[in-house]
Formats: C-alpha cells, sequence, structure tokens
C-alpha cells in the first residue's frame, strides 16, 4: 500500500542533454525536469531523451550521446523514488551502423525515437512522405530483439505505417511519447486515427 503520494511516469523529456550542455545537475537546476520538486512523489519514472541535435550531424550526435552518458553515470541520483528510462531522440546518430543501436542498448538506451525533424538513414520525419527506409527497418527488428522500444513521435505517415505493420507481424510495442491525435489537434506532427 502506499502513503497517499502520487505516481508519475513521464515518457520524455530533453533535460539530461540540457544538464550537459549547462553543466547542471538534474536537482538544483533551472531546466525542465528538477529532482528537487519530485522528492514528494512515491515513484517517479522518468524518461530521459538525449536528443540528436538539429545542428549536428549523426557521427557528431553519436560521439555526443556517449559524452552525454559519461557525465550522466557521475551525476548523483538524489531521491530512491527516481527510476530513470534512457531515450535517444532521432535516429540520425546511426549512420547506417547496426552495429551503433547495440551500442545505445548497452549504455543503457530503451526508448529510441526514430526521427525528428529530419530526412535520415532510418526514414523521413513528419513533414515529408518518406517511409522507413530498408536500414530503418533492420533498426526496428533489431530494437525488438533488444528490448528497446520505438518511438513514432516526429515519424511521416508512411513510416509509421510500416512500423504499425513489423509491430504487428512481431506482436511487440512501441510508443507515440510526446504525440497527439490529429483529430483533437490538426497538425502533421500528430498521429491519424
Amino acid at each position: 500500500m502506499g502513503d497517499g503520494r502520487m505516481k508519475l511516469f513521464d515518457l520524455h523529456c530533453d533535460t539530461l542533454l540540457s544538464a550537459y550542455l549547462a553543466g547542471k545537475e538534474l536537482s538544483g537546476n533551472c531546466l525542465h525536469v528538477d529532482l528537487d520538486g519530485a522528492k514528494d512523489f512515491e515513484e517517479y519514472r522518468q524518461v530521459l531523451a538525449v536528443f540528436s541535435e538539429d545542428h549536428l550531424d549523426g557521427d557528431s550526435c553519436y560521439a555526443q550521446f556517449d559524452r552525454v552518458m559519461d557525465y550522466y553515470a557521475r551525476l548523483p541520483k538524489p531521491i530512491p523514488s527516481f527510476h530513470p528510462i534512457i531515450g535517444v531522440e532521432g535516429g540520425k546518430l546511426l549512420m547506417g551502423d547496426l552495429a551503433r543501436l547495440d551500442h545505445l542498448y548497452e549504455r543503457g538506451v530503451r526508448i529510441l525515437t526514430l526521427v525528428w525533424g529530419e530526412v535520415s538513414c532510418m526514414g523521413g520525419a513528419f513533414h515529408t512522405e518518406i517511409g522507413l527506409s530498408e536500414f530503418g527497418e533492420q533498426v526496428v527488428r533489431r530494437c525488438f530483439s533488444l528490448g528497446i522500444v520505438p518511438d513514432l513521435s516526429h515519424a511521416s505517415d508512411p513510416m509509421i505505417d510500416r512500423v504499425l505493420t513489423l509491430v504487428e507481424q512481431e506482436h511487440r510495442a512501441l510508443i507515440a511519447s510526446h504525440s497527439n491525435f490529429r483529430a483533437l489537434c490538426p497538425h502533421s506532427r500528430n498521429l491519424t486515427d
């Protein structure tokens, strides 16, 4: 039985990258997530997404991911109720190399947002009609075998359709961590019914 305190599960924030770039910790900061404000939660699960920054190429994003994870490993974990889940937002850092996905998994990644605002080795983002690439399909299948959950946020409609087919064929899970329904908000980044 709980003690009446609230539980929280947030599927997406970019605070880990922001903390790395600003040289801050996950508590005592002025970022979107500050663990000082989470001490009252009975349980707090947070997806900490390492964003593949738009101005960096894929190789630079891949190198930055490792620097962020090294930085994260040195940060104090200030509250026992905090249970982080590591994600990567934007698959361009894979650069057509499936071994990189295995490395992300070894570093703790459990959620992969396939694209952000770009056309990459994975396929096209929401503002395109480019579907999941052949390499992107290999990545999704490898995610299934590793235990990484694909995230459809930012994906194009054709990419979403193909990933949904793969999910149904393989009886696997996926998420859309920070998307909405177009019926509620008619923006191309949101999902159809």
